[in-house]
């Protein structure tokens, strides 16, 4: 998605410019559009949602462990 005009040379020989990159509005809506409906988006969001219920319960078990 990103022009081709992309300075790759180190930090220390790069200028202090500021060089801009241009992506197509139409290409990132159907990326997103199709990222949405996949299975591996819903795996991800699935595994996000198991995630936070790990640490979830993991802090309720120490609160009752510091109160007790």
């Amino acid at each position: 998605m990103p022009n081709d005009q992309v300075d790759h040379t180190p930090p220390e020989e790069s200028s202090t410019q500021l060089h801009g990159v241009k992506y197509s509005l139409p290409e990132i809506l159907e990326e997103l559009k199709t990222e949405r409906t996949s299975s591996v988006f819903a795996k991800e969001m699935l595994d996000q949602l198991e995630i936070s219920k790990i640490f979830t319960e993991r802090k309720k078990a120490r609160e009752r462990h510091s109160t007790a």
